[in-house]
């Protein structure tokens, strides 16, 4: 695989976990069954489980 075609295969890789992390964030801000705490809570949990997948 060319240098470039590794670069995308990166770039596509980040692109499809930002997709997924802000899915997930709509999901939980959308929630009608979750109050603010428990939203604030969850979107917590979403951050942190993010930035322990950072490579």
């Amino acid at each position: 695989m060319s240098e470039n075609h590794q670069m995308m295969a990166v770039v596509h890789r980040i692109a499809a976990r930002e997709n997924a992390f802000h899915r997930e964030l709509r999901m939980i801000v959308n929630d009608p069954d979750r109050n603010d705490r428990d939203k604030i809570a969850a979107i917590r949990r979403l951050m942190d489980e993010a930035s322990t997948k950072i490579e």
